[in-house]
């Protein structure tokens, strides 16, 4: 599997508060990857989002990837970070998304809280495979509001749901079949609110996966990057 990572501060920020989510070498290799967008005041929100990261390999290193698994890791870390702000004063208000997949021989497990996002472009069709837990899409769903009106809508950016935000947390996790020739994408919302589906597919489609991933830094850059902005590319083999 080819594996390609970044991630920016932004124009705007000064602090990065994202974490990538990669695997760590050794012999109880986990092949987990994913991205988490930190919230809360500095240093809060880079706590929240690295201890997730941490903490996940740590609970998943040299385990299978199943549904359970990754479920009460997940559950397990929100309870971590819940009680860990009510002891220091400094990290109080703060949570983090959370959106991983875990590789198992036949399947991957997807683990989503939050807005950051996981497509899949398979069969030349991009798949948004990760539901946004926010605001804008309960009006959307409501038909209260349009995907274009929730591009500009004022509360874009408020989720409903954040890994250690409340004493419990409803994780989505369910299975996807791998396939030779996938390409996944896992994306904060500082991508995901300038790149736009379609052009995601785009550029998965017509650029090699390094050139892809470049493209939309650089576009998101051009657009303003107001957020920090991490994503990566993951391409199996054919």
């Amino acid at each position: 599997m080819r594996v390609i990572s970044k991630t920016d501060a932004g124009l705007k920020r000064v602090e990065n508060d994202d974490a990538l989510i990669l695997p760590e070498e050794g012999g109880d290799f986990c092949p987990l990857f994913g991205v988490a967008d930190g919230m809360g005041t500095h240093p809060a929100g880079s706590c929240a989002s690295s201890t997730a990261r941490d903490q996940l390999l740590f609970r998943l290193k040299g385990k299978t990837a199943e549904e359970g698994t990754l479920r009460e890791a997940i559950l397990g870390i929100n309870t971590m970070l819940y009680e860990r702000q009510h002891f220091e004063e400094e990290l109080q208000g703060m949570g983090t998304t959370l959106s991983v997949v875990w590789f198992g021989p036949e399947n991957a497990v997807i683990g989503h809280v939050g807005d950051s996002r996981v497509y899949l472009l398979r069969d030349e069709s991009l798949l948004q495979l990760s539901r946004d837990h926010s605001i804008v899409q309960e009006l959307m769903d409501q038909g209260k509001i349009t995907r274009e009106e929730a591009v500009t809508h004022p509360m874009r950016h408020v989720i409903t749901r954040a890994v250690g935000s409340e004493r419990t947390l409803r994780p989505d996790v369910f299975n996807v079949p791998r396939r030779k020739g996938d390409i996944w994408l896992l994306c904060t919302d500082g991508i995901s609110e300038y790149i736009p589906p379609e052009r995601i597919r785009e550029m998965l489609l017509g650029m090699d996966a390094e050139e892809a991933a470049e493209k939309m830094v650089e576009e998101t850059m051009r657009c303003g990057a107001s957020d920090n902005l991490s994503l990566i590319v993951l391409e199996e083999e054919l």
